[in-house]
């Protein structure tokens, strides 16, 4: 059992290993997207005008009106 358990043992760790780095390097890439997505220089960050979305609640409030109508 010793002669088949070390190669199998050795075949699983190699596997082991190189599913674990590109694993790791694949959530390093997937980081930097969500990074690149959601960091403080995206134009989802900016601070808006608290009129602006009085503005747009106002228009969504119609457009719920209008429709309920039809």
């Amino acid at each position: 059992i010793p002669v088949l358990y070390r190669p199998t043992a050795a075949l699983i760790g190699l596997i082991w290993t190189a599913l674990s780095e590109a694993t790791l390097k694949n959530l390093g890439q997937f980081q930097n997207l969500l990074y690149r997505w959601h960091s403080p220089e995206t134009g989802m960050a900016r601070v808006r005008p608290t009129g602006a979305m009085v503005i747009w609640v106002a228009i969504l409030l119609a457009a719920t009106l209008i429709a309920s109508y039809f």
